[in-house]
This record gives C-alpha cells, sequence and structure tokens, in this order.
C-alpha cells in the first residue's frame, strides 16, 4: 500500500495522483486513522462556539464522541 504513495511523494515534475482504490479503500482508511489523526493534535472547533461559561457541544471525532465544555472559570 505504501508504494502507492511515490508518485505522489516524488518531484512536482515526476509526481502523480494517488491510485483511485485508496480512495475507498478500507485498509487506506484505517492506515490514514492510525498514522494521521491519532498521531497530531487535531482542531475540534473554536472557542467562539463556546462563548460563556456553561457552553458545550458535542460531536463524534473517529468513532470516539467529544465534550468540548467552558467552564465557571472560562476555561475551554
Amino acid at each position: 500500500m505504501l508504494k502507492a504513495f511515490d508518485a505522489a511523494t516524488a518531484p512536482v515534475n515526476e509526481a502523480g495522483i494517488l491510485p483511485p482504490i485508496l480512495y475507498t479503500s478500507s485498509e487506506f482508511h484505517s492506515f490514514e486513522r492510525d498514522t494521521i489523526f491519532t498521531k497530531e493534535w487535531l482542531c475540534v472547533g473554536r472557542t467562539s462556539q463556546v462563548p460563556d461559561p456553561g457552553d458545550w457541544y458535542q460531536f463524534t471525532l473517529l468513532e470516539e464522541p467529544l465534550l468540548v465544555v467552558r467552564d465557571r472559570d472560562g476555561q475551554v
């Protein structure tokens, strides 16, 4: 599977696109999820979405339920 990246990571004058099969591959989806979305910080919203103490919103990311809350002290 990683061989598929060769064309996309080559120098600009030699680069190509990823094979179309990767866009629907469950194996590639798992690879992306594990190597991109679980290794780095992710932006989950803006502080303006919870402007006042007690404000909150909920969403699901990577099949995990998350809750963003502004507490009594104004911290998010």
